[in-house]
């Protein structure tokens, strides 16, 4: 097994090494409009807000505090204050960025995460091998565009990814009763709270493993169910006015060159109003799911190949998405469901998928594979009639 899967480790860091040429030698501009280069500008638009923070990242971790104090005396005044509060992002990364002192020294925390990004490919690629697929589906998750583009961006995308992939790989030792496992699911959930507002969304998930656990008192259960109740709720207030801004771009979002608000009544004329509301959001949810997987068009004037690496994984992602939720083990499910709670809700874009896109490459392969057999058994049944 050890000796097969080198063929993987070496194939995921030539990628990145042939990533590096690529980006170095040529000007390749992504959706924000920014040149990426290895250790260069951080090239996506959220990167100031962190910036501003690196100095007093863990400043305001007391909001919810403040606006709990507020509203025993009037909760109108409360959700007011709240209101008016700045946009404050999850305090991991901005502290990360402070201890690495990227703003001075870009290189090294800049290849930290080509590290990051490569081992995190070899790690889920390494995870599949031992549940027996094949190579072509190690090869994928080990280096698909997404992950080795993210690898190049210093942002909460790839560090969210590891995170999750981390709770994920934990959680499934959880339901083998592996001992200990069920506190790494913990820790690591914290520090995923601690860096995006969807880390929240991953809390239910937890309390499956809890309900399944049988090494702990029923006691302790309902203990850690309440303390991490709490720490949902705390965080919700703490990131509610980074969320009341994330909605409004949501609405300011197009698919297929329609905003949201454009989904309504009127959009299919032909049929009632109540008719043509129903398949209006319909066709948003599809859109926003397509979208998600990287199935789109440009927002801006990107490279042409950089839209053609983001669109491939999609012919996977898309019939993945739809035979996991269909075929898929009933955790992947729980954890898949909760995972996209968030991205659905707000402006879907294939870089929120990038946490669980092996686990979709690894259902898209068996969608593919599923069809393939269904249709060689209908060939050979038409041969034999």
């Amino acid at each position: 097994m050890v000796l097969k899967f080198w063929p993987v480790v070496f194939v995921a860091v030539f990628a990145r090494l042939l990533a590096v040429l690529i980006f170095e030698n040529w000007d390749i501009v992504n959706d924000s409009g920014i040149t990426i280069k290895w250790a260069g500008e951080p090239a996506y638009p959220d990167y100031s807000v962190y910036k501003q923070h690196i100095g007093s990242a863990w400043s305001e971790i007391d909001r919810p505090i403040i606006f709990f104090h507020v509203a025993m005396q009037d909760v109108m005044s409360a959700w007011e204050w709240l209101h008016q509060q700045t946009i404050k992002p999850g305090p991991f990364f901005s502290y990360l960025l402070g201890v690495f002192n990227f703003e001075s020294n870009r290189s090294f925390l800049s290849s930290l995460y080509l590290l990051l990004g490569c081992l995190l490919g070899i790690a889920w690629a390494r995870l599949l091998a031992m549940r027996g697929c094949s190579v072509v589906v190690q090869l994928l998750v080990s280096c698909y565009p997404a992950l080795v583009y993210y690898s190049f961006l210093v942002s909460t995308d790839l560090l969210y990814a590891v995170m999750i992939a981390f709770f994920y790989a934990a959680a499934r030792s959880v339901l083998l009763n592996v001992k200990g496992a069920l506190w790494w699911c913990m820790s690591v959930l914290l520090a995923a709270v601690m860096t995006r507002p969807n880390g929240i969304a991953m809390i239910p998930v937890l309390f499956v493993l809890l309900a399944h656990d049988k090494s702990l008192s029923l006691g302790l259960k309902l203990l850690l169910v309440s303390n991490w109740s709490v720490l949902g709720i705390y965080m919700l207030i703490y990131y509610l006015p980074y969320f009341w801004v994330h909605e409004h771009n949501a609405f300011s979002t197009n698919y297929w060159g329609m905003l949201p608000e454009q989904f309504n009544a009127d959009l299919i004329t032909f049929l009632p109003s109540w008719m043509s509301e129903f398949f209006s959001l319909i066709f948003l949810g599809l859109s926003k799911l397509i979208y998600s997987v990287g199935l789109r068009p440009s927002y801006s004037d990107v490279s042409l190949w950089l839209v053609i690496a983001r669109a491939l994984p999609g012919i996977f992602l898309l019939p993945g998405l739809i035979y996991g939720a269909w075929r898929g083990h009933w955790f992947d499910k729980i954890f898949i469901l909760f995972f996209l709670l968030p991205v659905y809700v707000g402006a879907a874009q294939e870089r929120y998928l990038l946490a669980v896109t092996p686990l979709l490459i690894l259902w898209g392969v068996a969608a593919y594979t599923a069809l393939f057999n269904h249709l060689n058994e209908l060939f050979k049944l038409k041969h034999l009639h």
